[in-house]
């Protein structure tokens, strides 16, 4: 792409093109997208993943920018030989070049979209939300079945379910969300989700234990209460506190609280145009409640207690604010290889957990 004009070969690239998002699509299964959301799915298919798509990158989009990329550094190396050739104008780099193109597509899509999608887009592209494509099954805690690719992809190509009734809760599903993300929030799930919240807290526990001078506690009881906290820190100063509890909650933006508050207007000072900075803001303000929910519901002690805080994520991956300071401060403390292990391990855990559910 670097080396050619490529003007015409567009014919070629767009067969390239099609090829791979064929491929995606037998590889999601299930249905064949509609007509009027054909474009939806090529768009999200040749995003990158930190906007939301797959990050197969579109041969036809990027290979002229790649060459014009290239004749630019070209030029201004042969200017020392060939004095009069031309240079570029426009010096921008291949991934200048493409950026510049990703976000307008992004911004392009997410107009038409409605509310509850946007915010899946979002969370799709959310750091831990895309961690699970660049997974590679190197051991059994990461190896992740046909189906449960599937499945993901169904969530990321935002590709409605045909059934329209849960059989497990008795209930219509009610579209929008419920045909994409029923199942997170449907309630004979519980045992799905009380095994994927046990999974990420063995998790936590057994990563943190590794690390030398700290001492970690799994459900640590809360001074005066019956109630337990799910991890408990000491002696770690790398965050800020000799001693801390941490607790750990997982929820879904499918609920209709979390797609009403999606709809709302953006918090007062908040400035960007962009749609995607909008649908952020919002999906922080779902999570920043729950974290207000569940200090409010600590129970009352005599004992002063151990300071605890909520860590909040969506069934997706996206993390509350404090949540994802909080995990800076842990990838200081456990280093890089080992929090990147558990950020995959994390991945595919909500994915499983997804996929054990789910109901094309």
């Amino acid at each position: 792409m670097r080396s050619l004009p490529s003007h015409d070969l567009s014919h070629l690239w767009r067969r390239m093109d099609t090829v791979l998002q064929r491929t995606i699509l037998r590889l999601r299964g299930s249905r064949v997208a509609s007509p009027e959301r054909d474009e939806l799915t090529r768009t999200l298919i040749s995003l990158p993943a930190r906007l939301g798509g797959m990050g197969i990158l579109s041969f036809e989009d990027c290979a002229s920018r790649a060459f014009e990329a290239s004749w630019v550094v070209s030029s201004t190396v042969l200017k020392t030989f060939i004095p009069d050739i031309a240079i570029p104008e426009d010096k921008r780099t291949q991934k200048e070049r493409c950026a510049e193109l990703f976000e307008s597509q992004q911004s392009e899509m997410l107009q038409g979209l409605i509310t509850f999608e946007r915010i899946l887009v979002v969370e799709s592209a959310s750091n831990l939300g895309r961690r699970w494509l660049s997974v590679l099954p190197t051991g059994p805690t990461l190896q992740m079945s046909d189906h449960e690719v599937s499945v993901s992809l169904h969530r990321r190509l935002l590709t409605y379910r045909k059934a329209t009734y849960c059989g497990r809760c008795k209930l219509n599903a009610t579209p929008p969300n419920d045909f994409i993300a029923h199942d997170d929030h449907c309630k004979s799930q519980y045992g799905i989700w009380t095994s994927r919240h046990n999974q990420i807290q063995k998790l936590w526990v057994k990563t943190l234990q590794r690390v030398e001078g700290i001492k970690v506690t799994k459900e640590p009881q809360i001074a005066g209460t019956d109630r337990c906290n799910d991890i408990r820190i000491e002696g770690g100063r790398q965050i800020g506190t000799a001693v801390q509890d941490y607790d750990l909650q997982i929820t879904a933006i499918s609920t209709k609280e979390a797609v009403t508050i999606a709809g709302q207007q953006p918090r007062n000072g908040f400035t960007s145009e962009k749609l995607v900075e909008r649908a952020k803001d919002r999906l922080q303000e779902f999570l920043k409640r729950r974290v207000s929910d569940k200090v409010n519901n600590l129970p009352a002690s005599s004992v002063d207690p151990v300071p605890m805080l909520p860590l909040l994520m969506s069934s997706g991956g996206f993390l509350e604010e404090k949540t994802e300071c909080e995990l800076r401060k842990w990838r200081r403390m456990i280093g890089n290889d080992a929090f990147d292990f558990m950020l995959r391990r994390m991945a595919v855990i909500l994915v499983k957990a997804r996929a054990d559910s789910y109901q094309y």
